[in-house]
């Protein structure tokens, strides 16, 4: 999920734009990115880092991934499915992908399946720091991390989607050479 966001950093905003100019030009892109950056507590850092580099072609990107990747600040958790820093925000936020309805094509079992990787998620924790053993069945656990696959792939589809080239874009060759 990093790797994909990271990498797709083209394609942030791209649903708030209201025609095809670069990233940001738009009052409503700037209120999301504002808003999601107060929520995180990073909006006043963005802006000194933004500063810094609006020489520079496109300052927003830039100012972005330092704010969010730079020198081990890492302000996006992708381990934590419901925070304000969680995956799921940053993924409604930058894509305006919600991921926990994309776990299943019926979206009501999408979100019991989210519910389920939740406390799955939450198991895996109390395992490895606290030597719990996990009250998941084999078979839920199975079908939890089945929806996860299914999650990447309706995610691949969507990334590659937001492109122009519906699949000639980066994210669908970094994924081609990731599969060789």
């Amino acid at each position: 999920m990093k790797d994909a966001f990271k990498f797709c950093e083209t394609l942030w905003f791209l649903h708030t734009r209201e025609q095809a100019n670069p990233k940001l030009v738009t009052p409503n892109a700037r209120k999301t990115l504002r808003t999601y950056l107060k929520g995180i507590n990073a909006y006043d850092e963005f802006l000194k880092t933004r500063y810094v580099y609006s020489y520079m072609s496109d300052p927003d990107t830039i100012s972005l991934n330092e704010v969010l990747f730079g020198d081990g600040m890492k302000k996006i958790n992708f381990q934590n499915l419901k925070a304000k820093n969680g995956v799921k925000v940053a993924y409604k936020a930058f894509f305006d992908i919600d991921l926990c309805n994309i776990l299943d094509t019926d979206e009501r079992n999408s979100k019991k399946i989210w519910d389920k990787l939740i406390e799955l998620f939450k198991e895996r924790h109390e395992i490895v720091h606290k030597g719990k053993v996990t009250e998941f069945s084999e078979d839920e656990i199975r079908r939890v991390l089945g929806s996860i696959k299914y999650l990447e792939d309706c995610l691949i589809q969507k990334l590659i989607n937001h492109e122009l080239g519906c699949g000639s874009g980066p994210f669908f060759i970094y994924n081609r050479k990731q599969s060789l």
